[in-house]
């Protein structure tokens, strides 16, 4: 009763004085929760522009890259794979914030929102090469490229969806089996997405013991000599500096490729109907996001790994 009776005077007599602290408050307090919540609700509404499901897996060991060993490389295993079409040669360097090799999270819609829209731009030396022969066919470099050259982190919603974007239209006349080397920016590591490869022809500062020059060698075909290398030697230490699409994808008139694919699966094709006839041009890719490739700020020299 003492308890009641105490806590009940209590409330009375502070009743007046916090009445006047609300009213006092209240025009203050509103303004300021405006403020605040403002650029929250902005971040949140950016941040649901993006679908919080991430793209492509963890980094893995090559050998572990291909469970069927070799065969996996064989014209019949890969004629039997699904294939999606696209009307262009067409990827993104995008930034992998947490370096983990996975585009996006379930988890964390900011980390998710920064690596779905974030792009390297201004990279260049990114190669077509010709599976076949391994030789140099068109270089591009990733958009927008900026007037004195450098290398920046851009968001797409920022450049009409071009940051880090990259293509070679050029190349659509040309039927034929392509794969893409990467080369790393000063700052940053090759980190996703790729068969990582040993750099080539390097010279390095002995002061710091940092690359000053490299070039990224064209080889593999389809790929086989990356899972024939790590049986017979074990797996190797990479050091991100250069990187090359895993496998190669195909040029050609669809018609052609319907004779040579059992599953070709057009991308977007939402209502159903097809979208490319069969004289068109098309691009088969193995997988869906072929040719989007992670890179991982970091600072030079890149300590190895044993991933791809």
């Amino acid at each position: 009763s003492s308890s009641n009776t105490a806590t009940n005077e209590f409330v009375a007599g502070t009743s007046d004085t916090a009445a006047d602290a609300a009213d006092s408050t209240t025009v203050g307090t509103a303004a300021d929760t405006t403020a605040s919540e403002t650029p929250l609700l902005d971040q949140t509404a950016y941040e649901n522009q993006f679908i919080q499901q991430p793209i492509g897996g963890e980094s893995t060991t090559t050998s572990s890259l291909f469970p069927s060993g070799l065969n996996v490389f064989s014209p019949t295993s890969i004629a039997t794979k699904p294939h999606y079409l696209s009307s262009s040669i067409t990827g993104q360097l995008w930034l992998d914030v947490d370096r983990n090799g996975k585009r996006g999270s379930f988890i964390d819609p900011t980390l998710n929102a920064a690596e779905q829209d974030s792009g390297v731009t201004g990279v260049d030396a990114i190669v077509l090469v010709d599976c076949d022969t391994n030789t140099e066919v068109a270089v591009t470099k990733s958009q927008p490229v900026r007037g004195d050259g450098q290398v920046v982190i851009q968001k797409a919603t920022e450049t009409s969806g071009r940051a880090g974007g990259y293509n070679f239209p050029e190349v659509m006349n040309r039927p034929g089996r392509y794969y893409i080397v990467y080369k790393a920016p000063m700052g940053f590591r090759i980190n996703s997405n790729v068969l990582p490869m040993v750099e080539v022809k390097a010279e390095k500062s002995e002061e710091t013991g940092t690359l000053s020059y490299f070039e990224c060698p064209l080889m593999g075909g389809e790929g086989g000599m990356f899972y024939e290398d790590a049986v017979e030697n074990g797996e190797f230490d990479y050091g991100g500096y250069c990187g090359r699409s895993v496998g190669c994808f195909e040029v050609g008139r669809k018609r052609d490729l319907v004779d040579k694919f059992e599953n070709l699966i057009e991308v977007d094709e939402g209502t159903g109907e097809e979208l490319y006839g069969l004289d068109d041009m098309v691009v088969a890719y193995p997988s869906q996001h072929m040719l989007d490739v992670g890179l991982a700020e970091q600072e030079w020299p890149l300590n190895t790994q044993q991933y791809a």
